[in-house]
């Protein structure tokens, strides 16, 4: 169901900037934890399938993922 709450162009900058801000936080992680968040959130790939992708086994993908959303978690704090 779409949702019918109309937003003032104040409150669509805000979530515009809110938007923006998280996109640059995720583009400055390192290449594997963010494509960990890729594959993860984009894709729908489950722990074990992202680390076959990337070579690696599901525990690492598991640190990653947890440590990118902690650094995401601390930057979108400021």
């Amino acid at each position: 169901m779409a949702s019918t709450e109309v937003l003032s162009p104040h409150a669509v900058t805000q979530r515009t900037a809110a938007t923006d801000h998280a996109i640059d936080i995720i583009n400055s992680l390192p290449h594997l934890p963010r494509l960990v968040l890729l594959f993860t959130y984009c894709e729908g790939m489950t722990m074990r399938e992202t680390g076959r992708s990337l070579g690696v086994d599901e525990a690492r993908v598991r640190v990653m993922h947890d440590e990118a959303l902690r650094q995401l978690k601390v930057s979108l704090a400021c």
